[in-house]
Parts: C-alpha cells; structure tokens; sequence
C-alpha cells in the first residue's frame, strides 16, 4: 500500500504494509498460484518478446521464494529506511487535500503500533537463533528514535496534517477529525518511545558486532544468495572477489 502512494495510486491509503508470519505465508501460497499460471503457458507459444517476459517472471517468483528462505525479516534494522523513516516519509507522498486523505493517513497512524509491535517480534525471533543485525545500525537507529521521542508531538513532522484539516467542514466534524489525527499521532509516538526502550535494554547488547552479514548463523549462504539476486550469475563470492 506504501508503494502504491509512492506511486500516485491513493485506492490504499488506509493501509500499512502487512507483515509478519501470516502475512508472509499469504504471500508464499499466491507466489506458487502464480508459478502454476506461468507453467502453463507454453513457450512455444509466444512471441520472442514475450518468452523473455515469462522467463524474467520466472526467475523473479524463484528469487522471491528463495528470499523467503533466508528471513532477512529477523534481522531487518536499517537507519536508511527503516520504519523509523518511512512512515514520516510517506508525508512527501500521501495527500492531505480533503477530509478523507486525511481520514487515510489516521487510519494508517492507528495501524502503525501493531505493524512496529509484530516488527519488533520477528526481531526478536531472529535474536533468539543468533541472527541479529549490526551494532552499528542499531545504535544509529537508536539515536534516530530519540530524537523522534524528544520531538513533542506538537511539533513532530506527523503533526503537520493538523494544519490540513478542512475548515470548510462542520465544526463538529472538524474537531472530531483533529482529535482523531491528535489521538493517532501521540499512539504512533509511544509507540516509537517503546521501541527504543526496548532496543536499548534488550536488543543492543545482543546485536552483533561484526558487520559482514556471514558472521550470522547462515549468513555464508544468504550471502551466496544476495551475490545471485544482484549479478544474476551463479559466480561464487570468492570469484567475484577475485574479479
């Protein structure tokens, strides 16, 4: 849904992404629904153009459920883009003009505790084997979250679509949408507050200190993996190198 805002689509602008267990076992059965849609086209039957698109769909529903495999989900802590940023930076893209762009966004704000809760879990599942992400990007991200929690909510960037609110409404309806927004915004803060609580006083010290991603348990072979998704060759990591 975020990406579809990125992209002018607003038919999902009530929506976070979904995540967690179930929502990956959902996306799991329609990878496979779609690979027996695609196994059943003939290649013989298409043009030359076409082949390439089977193909390139091909490969792209084996990457996915390869990717699937290596639950990068247990390690996911990331200063550039993680929920830390994207949830304020889909302010650049979701439309605050009318009563219901606005009523989106709160909807969205409501979602946001429950999505960072199930987040923070899959982490901690990751922990709990020894797969956990870099020192160093979660004391970045810890510095983030407190300038997020020091920030009154008043002030906060999420705040600006107070300033959005149609005054062409009814005055009752007004009030109720700005102390909807006002509601949501504080219960995505808290929830930010908990989550630096939470990476300081449990995630941190377990967090790893080493950087290359094969000091985790399984990292060699993710490695392998993320060297076939990004050059599209089987070359090994070592030849790569060496190249």
């Amino acid at each position: 849904p975020t990406w579809a805002t990125y992209l002018g689509d607003h038919r999902y602008d009530d929506r976070l992404p979904e995540n967690g267990e179930a929502a990956r076992a959902r996306r799991r059965r329609e990878n496979l629904e779609f690979q027996k849609r695609l196994d059943a086209i003939a290649p013989a039957s298409l043009s030359a153009a076409e082949r390439v698109t089977r193909d390139i769909l091909a490969l792209t529903f084996a990457r996915e459920r390869e990717e699937d495999a290596h639950a990068f989900h247990q390690w996911s802590v990331d200063q550039m883009f993680g929920p830390q940023v994207w949830l304020f930076d889909l302010l650049n893209s979701h439309p605050t003009r009318t009563a219901k762009n606005l009523q989106d966004f709160a909807s969205r704000l409501e979602a946001f505790p429950r999505w960072l809760a199930t987040y923070c879990s899959d982490l901690d599942a990751g922990a709990a084997i020894g797969r956990t992400a870099p020192r160093v990007a979660v004391e970045r991200v810890i510095v983030q979250l407190r300038a997020i929690a020091d920030t009154p909510a008043g002030k906060s960037p999420l705040a600006a679509a107070l300033g959005h609110v149609p005054a062409e409404l009814e005055a009752a309806e007004r009030e109720a949408l700005r102390a909807r927004l006002s509601a949501a915004i504080d219960g995505v803060l808290a929830a930010y507050r908990d989550w630096q609580a939470r990476f300081e006083q449990s995630y941190l010290p377990k967090s790893r200190t080493t950087v290359g991603i094969s000091s985790m348990p399984g990292g060699a072979e993710t490695y392998r993996f993320l060297v076939r998704k990004h050059t599209t060759t089987d070359l090994s990591p070592e030849a790569l190198h060496r190249t």
